[in-house]
């Protein structure tokens, strides 16, 4: 079965009922969704937009329901659900947020609770659902690479040039692959300009968002299919996440992107009763939560 039907099958949002994220103005507000198991288990899914400035909606909502969600779950029957693999430990809940938003406060948040910290990416990045969906290692490496172009801009605490930031990635990317392929810059840049045929200029951001995040667009180049593919998988792996753990009675707690929450909003609410009265009444509770979980 294809990846696209697998997706139907689960009867998660079509990404044509997306909002256009690619867009420079849009500026949603947090996705919550919150269910409570016969157990007492909570599945708290927040949906959120990349940010690392503190005091934002999407940074308040996100330390709120943490808060919260520790409140009114037990070390032993509660995990994190985190986008984006095993990222760094901050020095404090603030630097982690500063350097990498809601997944590396998530990660060190989890650190700081001892709350394990899942993530359910596919594995080697999508890599073997791509090929197997027919792509090829050249269209494969060229998705990475323009998927990765604008993340130089968004991450405040960078200290190397666009240069040395982009080799690192697609450095470690190569050695994690083991491909026959050359991920040098120079070799990607070429790639890129014979898929597209024009000129590689890095400050064409929102281009490079609709080819790579761009999967409620209709699709015109096979980076952007390729683009669909990969975050169905991540989709429906992290769907069957949720599950999992809510069917074995353990609370969980997901922080991912604003449109994958939204796409897997229908599935989420079938799952359990509303569980979100439980976790305003425990708002106060919740504050005092957060300062007992500092880090040292």
């Amino acid at each position: 079965m294809s990846i696209v039907a697998s997706y139907n099958a689960e009867s998660l949002r079509p990404y044509s009922e997306l909002p256009d994220i690619t867009d420079p103005a849009w500026d949603p507000d947090p996705l919550v969704v919150v269910r409570q198991g016969a157990e007492g288990q909570h599945l708290v899914a927040l949906g959120l937009a990349h940010r690392t400035d503190r005091g934002n909606r999407h940074y308040r909502t996100l330390t709120e329901y943490a808060a919260d969600f520790m409140t009114v779950t037990t070390e032993d029957k509660r995990v994190i659900i985190n986008e984006g693999g095993v990222w760094p430990i901050g020095d404090s809940l603030d630097v982690a947020y500063a350097a990498g938003g809601e997944a590396m406060w998530l990660q060190t948040y989890g650190k700081a609770t001892n709350t394990p910290v899942v993530s359910p990416e596919l594995p080697n990045d999508g890599a073997d659902l791509m090929l197997a969906e027919g792509f090829t290692k050249e269209e494969i490496a060229c998705f990475y690479f323009v998927r990765q172009v604008p993340q130089f801009g968004r991450i405040t605490l960078q200290k190397k040039s666009f240069e040395e930031y982009i080799q690192d990635v697609m450095t470690r990317k190569a050695d994690k692959l083991g491909w026959d392929f050359d991920f040098s810059l120079s070799n990607l840049i070429a790639t890129y300009e014979d898929m597209y045929g024009k000129r590689f200029d890095r400050a064409e951001t929102r281009f490079f968002y609709e080819q790579s995040v761009g999967y409620m667009l209709e699709p015109t180049t096979r980076i952007q299919k390729a683009s669909i593919v990969c975050n169905m998988g991540r989709d429906i792996n992290l769907l069957h996440t949720q599950q999992e753990y809510f069917n074995r009675g353990i609370s969980s707690l997901t922080g991912f992107g604003w449109s994958h929450v939204y796409a897997l909003q229908p599935r989420i609410e079938q799952m359990g009763t509303h569980g979100e009265s439980s976790l305003v009444v425990a708002r106060n509770l919740g504050s005092l939560a957060m300062n007992q979980h500092r880090l040292p």
